[in-house]
């Protein structure tokens, strides 16, 4: 799955939420990191809109790769 994201950093960012007890925490935050995105995890009973929004305003972002000086 790393391998996959890896190899779609130059076109996508993946912006990932970990629900619920137990999601996998190197899972979620690998995909994010990999691809310059950004993770959250969302404690049970908690509203994830507000995570989502914080995510969407993120992911409307402009983002700059690979950059020389």
């Amino acid at each position: 799955v790393m391998d996959l994201c890896r190899s779609i950093l130059i076109s996508s960012r993946i912006f990932s939420f970990g629900l619920d007890h137990s999601p996998s925490r190197s899972l979620i935050r690998g995909l994010a990191r990999s691809t310059n995105g950004r993770f959250t995890f969302i404690p049970l009973g908690t509203g994830a809109d507000i995570h989502v929004a914080e995510h969407l305003q993120k992911a409307l972002e402009s983002c700059i790769t690979d950059v020389k000086v």
